[in-house]
């Protein structure tokens, strides 16, 4: 019986910690790869695309950016519901 209260007691607290750290997590994750792919990016393209290509491309890499961003949001309020 105190056991049972022992490992429900501490399922929560695992499910309530884990529901205030994976937010973080991700928005962080997501926060450092972006930069350095945008900035990768950048240069490639400044080195090797013509101007009158770079513009359209650049405003599709900024839609998947924004869709890029959208999902992970997504999955983040998906994960936890789950939790």
């Amino acid at each position: 019986m105190v056991a049972d209260a022992f490992e429900e007691r501490m399922l929560e607290l695992l499910s309530n910690t884990l529901k205030k750290i994976f937010p973080n997590i991700i928005e962080e994750s997501i926060q450092q790869a972006l930069p350095k792919f945008d900035l990768r990016i950048q240069e490639t393209m400044q080195s090797t695309v013509p101007e009158l290509i770079r513009k359209p491309l650049n405003k599709e890499l900024n839609s998947l950016n924004t869709l890029k961003t959208q999902r992970f949001a997504s999955l983040q309020k998906e994960l936890l519901t789950a939790i």
